[in-house]
């Protein structure tokens, strides 16, 4: 199945964003808003969720003192008692999951923008400029904050000083999400050590994998993450 039809509705949209402010990390600031309003629905589900399993918390501390020494016996009776009570532990991953068609779009079409926005929109002439053919070699690259959104942080750059605002930024996309997983703990004691510490592992993934990431998708990354619900 190609992703093609993603590739060319991300390209419009962020054209679309940049002919109101000629900014394409705003741009990519407002697609991020854009596809978590249109993930609402779910977000909303997930929080849901996440009261009725802080609802089942003394249930489960029950069970969890019942079953001490018998750990197959006490997943079943949680999972029964989710069951019974029609809660999806796994709904908080939802909205993530369905991100990720949506990522990898992303990734795609910041790598080669030029080739995803219409050719009649003034981000595809920011980006080409006066050149008669735009190709990956002359192609202009865009910043925002003083920081080119096509660089990831461990390209080479002039200086600590010039590399600092990248690492900056990786740094701030694995606070937020640490913060995040700790406060949907807060909010869901009921949630289970694994599922807690896949989110707190996810937060350091998402860290690690955004030194190798462009800009541009890494100030996605921080923004969808920063996000209240997700």
């Amino acid at each position: 199945m190609t992703l093609d039809p993603l590739y060319q509705a991300i390209g419009w949209l962020l054209a679309l964003f940049y002919s109101v402010i000629p900014n394409l990390g705003v741009s990519i600031i407002l697609l991020t808003i854009t596809i978590m309003l249109i993930l609402f629905p779910l977000t909303a589900k997930q929080a849901k969720s996440m009261i009725a399993m802080q609802k089942l918390a003394p249930e489960l501390k029950k069970l969890q003192a019942k079953y001490k020494g018998d750990r197959q016996k006490l997943n079943e009776e949680t999972m029964k008692l989710y069951q019974e009570n029609k809660v999806n532990p796994l709904a908080s991953c939802l909205p993530l999951l369905l991100q990720l068609p949506i990522f990898f779009a992303l990734f795609r079409v910041l790598r080669d923008a030029y080739k995803h926005v219409p050719t009649d929109s003034e981000l595809y002439k920011a980006l080409c400029g006066g050149h008669a053919k735009c190709t990956a070699d002359n192609v202009n690259h865009l910043k925002f904050l003083g920081i080119d959104l096509q660089k990831s942080a461990v390209d080479a750059h002039n200086g600590f000083m010039s590399a600092a605002p990248y690492f900056i930024l990786v740094a701030l996309v694995v606070l937020t999400g640490y913060l995040q997983s700790r406060q949907a703990q807060k909010r869901t004691p009921a949630t289970s050590e694994t599922i807690a510490n896949i989110t707190k592992v996810l937060a350091v993934f998402f860290g690690l994998i955004s030194l190798q990431l462009s800009r541009g998708l890494v100030l996605y990354l921080f923004v969808s993450i920063f996000w209240p619900g997700v």
